[in-house]
């Protein structure tokens, strides 16, 4: 009879752990499906802003619309994918390519009109999860990019992701090639979803 009871109550435990981790499970599966339904896709940007005016276009006039001052950063965008095991951030930005004469040394500190200025769309990417509140994406070990040897300062990770309604907005801190030669700048992109294929 003492052994029907303890093979009984054995039985009972297997049966509520396998039930309690079956759950858990069953939740994460759950709550991966609807961030994944929620978040997933490609992202364009809506608007740029800088915290201070800058003259990117070489026009005379400075901006914090920087929407307007570099028409290459409607280019720019981010893609979120979600996965069962593990989710991963890109973003891509236009980064600046500043030619100047042979022979002629770069003076980071002014633009000179004998400079050419192209622009190359570079992507960074991350790990990420979200937060309990589903609103901060929060970067998981971002590795920088590597260039002859030495992390390149060019290849920014944000400073901050956040969620706000359907937006993603991305605060980054980066040099920007000015009228008045390079700017560090913080930046706050907003970025929209517009298709949940990646």
């Amino acid at each position: 009879m003492k052994n029907q009871v303890m093979k009984e109550k054995t039985l009972t435990i297997i049966a509520l752990l396998f039930s309690l981790f079956g759950c858990k499970n069953n939740d994460a599966e759950h709550t991966n499906s609807i961030l994944k339904e929620k978040f997933q896709g490609q992202y364009e940007i809506v608007s740029a802003t800088s915290d201070v005016a800058v003259d990117l276009n070489m026009d005379g006039k400075t901006s914090r619309n920087l929407l307007e001052e570099n028409v290459e950063i409607v280019n720019a965008g981010i893609s979120l994918m979600i996965n069962e095991n593990s989710n991963l951030f890109t973003e891509h930005w236009p980064i600046e390519y500043i030619g100047v004469e042979p022979g002629v040394a770069f003076d980071s500190t002014k633009y000179y009109p004998s400079y050419t200025l192209d622009y190359a769309r570079y992507a960074i990417t991350s790990l990420f999860q979200f937060d309990d509140s589903q609103k901060v994406i929060d970067l998981i070990n971002p590795e920088p990019v590597i260039s002859n040897g030495v992390a390149d300062a060019r290849f920014v990770f944000p400073d901050q992701i956040d969620v706000e309604d359907d937006l993603i907005i991305v605060t980054s801190t980066r040099n920007l090639y000015t009228f008045k030669g390079y700017v560090k700048t913080q930046i706050t992109a907003k970025y929209k979803r517009y298709t949940t294929i990646l």
